[in-house]
Parts: C-alpha cells; sequence; structure tokens
C-alpha cells in the first residue's frame, strides 16, 4: 500500500460505482508500484529486540492514525488480485479487481455503521466469495449487506477499517532488522519477519516490512511469499495517512440472512486475502 494513486470508483458492475470519494492530504512516503524496493543491509549489531521494538512502535502509530489508503496486490499461477482500499477507524471501501486465471472478476465492498455491504459479477460472487453457482447468478450485481451476527460478517469486513488493514501487516517472530534503503531520495528502515496470524494458519512464509526512518515510524510497503497449496506473494503499499473519506451506504440492498434464509448460500467461507 505508498504511491499518490489514482482513486478511481469505476467497475463493470452495473455500470460503475457511486457514493464513493477522497480529498486527499497526502505527505506520505512515495513508493511507486513498479520499483523493487532493495533489501538492504542490517546495521552492525541490529539485534531482534531493536527490530520488536521498531516494529511494536509502527503498528501502534498506524493504528492511532484516523485514515488512510492502501493497494494490495495478491499474485499465485492463477490469481492477479489488486484490493484499492480507503478507511477510517469506523468505515471503508474497497475495489477487488482480479485478472488472473481463466476468468477474471470484479467486486465491492463497503462497511457503513458496522455493516457490510458487498457486491460483485457471477464469477466474483462464486469464486472468491464463496456463493454457489445458483445464487451468484441470482445476485451478480446486486447489493448484499452483512451484519455482525452473520457469520459471514468477519471476512466480509476484512480491510475495512484502519485496524484491520494494520493487522493485515503485522508481522510475526521471530523479527529482524533488515537494514535502512533509500527511496527516491528518502530514507526507510526496514524489518523481517514471519507470517503473522492468520495468514500463518494457511501458510508458510516470509515478510518484510518496510517503514519510514523518523519518530513517529508509520509503514510504507508490506511484502511477503508464501505457500500453501501454492506458492505467491503480496505487497501492500499505504498512503494518504489522514486523509478525508467518504462512504455512504448503497440505496438499496438484500440482506444476507434473506438469501440464505437462515442457512448457508456459500460453498466455503468468504476468502480473506
Amino acid at each position: 500500500m505508498g504511491k499518490s494513486w489514482l482513486l478511481t470508483c469505476a467497475l463493470a458492475i452495473g455500470g460503475g460505482l457511486t457514493g464513493c470519494s477522497t480529498s486527499v492530504n497526502d505527505g506520505s512516503v512515495s513508493i511507486p508500484p513498479t520499483t523493487t524496493v532493495p533489501s538492504g543491509t542490517a546495521a552492525p549489531g541490529a539485534s531482534s529486540k531493536g527490530a520488536e521494538h521498531l516494529l511494536g512502535a509502527t503498528l501502534r502509530n498506524a493504528r492511532s492514525q484516523r485514515s488512510l489508503h492502501y493497494v494490495s496486490t495478491t499474485k499465485t499461477s492463477t490469481i492477479n488480485l489488486t484490493i484499492t482500499g480507503d478507511v477510517t477507524k469506523s468505515l471503508g471501501w474497497q475495489t477487488l479487481v482480479n485478472r488472473g486465471g481463466s476468468t477474471p472478476w470484479v467486486a465491492e465492498v463497503r462497511l457503513v455503521h458496522r455493516e457490510a455491504y458487498m457486491r460483485g459479477d457471477v464469477a466474483a460472487l462464486k469464486n472468491f466469495f464463496g456463493f454457489t453457482a445458483s445464487a451468484a447468478a441470482r445476485y451478480a450485481g446486486r447489493w448484499i449487506s452483512v451484519v455482525p451476527t452473520d457469520s459471514y460478517y468477519e471476512a466480509a469486513a476484512a480491510a475495512l477499517t484502519v485496524s484491520s488493514v494494520i493487522d493485515e501487516i503485522a508481522l510475526g517472530k521471530p523479527v529482524s532488522s533488515g537494514g535502512h534503503v533509500t527511496v527516491g531520495g528518502r530514507t526507510l528502515q526496514q524489518v523481517r519477519g514471519s507470517l503473522a496470524a492468520p495468514a500463518a494458519r494457511r501458510s508458510t512464509g516470509s515478510a518484510m516490512l518496510t517503514i519510514t526512518a523518523s519518530s513517529d515510524p508509520l509503514p510504507v510497503r508490506y511484502s511477503d511469499t508464501f505457500k500453501n497449496t501454492t506458492s505467491g506473494s503480496d505487497s501492500t503499499v499505504l498512503s494518504r495517512w489522514g486523509e478525508t473519506v467518504h462512504v455512504v451506504a448503497p440505496a438499496t440492498s438484500t440482506p444476507l440472512a434473506t438469501i440464505t434464509g437462515g442457512g448457508t448460500t456459500t460453498t466455503q467461507p468468504p476468502i480473506a486475502v
């Protein structure tokens, strides 16, 4: 998630999206998406204790921010997924675009007043959110509302608040210093670690967090490589700390409980990437 990204609210679903906009005051470090960040060299005597302190301070400072923008990518042999989002401490929205595999798909999810709203094409509802084929065909392009009492809620609302986004970029122990790197004329710090839960429960791998070199450090970029039934990589660039984010609930939506009738309309839990 770090560059001044162009924010787009246009998807192919239902003729486009409405109700999301940002007014940006961006003083963040910038890392273009095509830039490969050097691994850096650990400073002599760098300790795991120092890395843990830096990581903890960074995550605490990030969670205290009122809002942020992120762009996250996941790539495997069958997935090339980009998730773009803007979130505050209590609401957010994200667009999801998968260009990989034989059936590309698009979707959007919003969180407003602790209620999540999701919408996607047939392929998104079936292959990503796990709906059955018949339910996916019926509700494609229509807003579906998910409330906290729905078992679906936790995954549907993932990465839609500042805190939940930061949870996604936490590192598992042991952690160590990755040294310093210079990107765009700015010095950044790096911390290496393993995959954090819940990712560690699904996969094995390693991760790195690139951080501003300041007294109030903030994360700039998270990256990892993982292996479970397949191998792949994730990259998340964060920017626009403190931006203004407006998210509104759709004018109409169908409650998930109405669709499921108190049962299940999915063949699997929704996938949280």
